[in-house]
């Protein structure tokens, strides 16, 4: 059994974007528990559809990426996401999260 639960509407959406791109997508789970504020160790797992289910799949990720995801935390900046349902109590609620792209750019720059 996988030691990670995949979120069915997340499944969904990925599929979603599969079917409009024509390519597979990733999905890219956050893993609550190894995050900190130093981000030492990786806390991304990606998975990718293979057939009707999904494999979990190398991810390589960089020292910068590490530091960009800890001044994330550390500005706590998930305070910001929104999700479908945020959108659907706050119609103002963007659930694209363009704002929250925005910071996150400018902290990898």
């Amino acid at each position: 059994m996988d030691l990670f639960y995949l979120n069915p509407y997340a499944i969904r959406l990925c599929e979603n974007v599969s079917s409009v791109c024509g390519t597979n997508a990733v999905l890219m789970q956050v893993i609550n528990w190894n995050l900190s504020a130093d981000c030492e160790n990786n806390s991304l797992e990606a998975y990718i559809k293979d057939g009707e289910s999904w494999k979990d799949t190398r991810l390589d990720t960089s020292s910068d990426s590490l530091t960009t995801l800890s001044r994330a935390i550390y500005n706590k900046l998930y305070r910001n996401l929104s999700d479908f349902e945020n959108h659907l109590d706050r119609p103002e609620s963007d659930f694209y999260n363009t704002a929250l792209s925005q910071k996150l750019g400018q902290l990898l720059g």
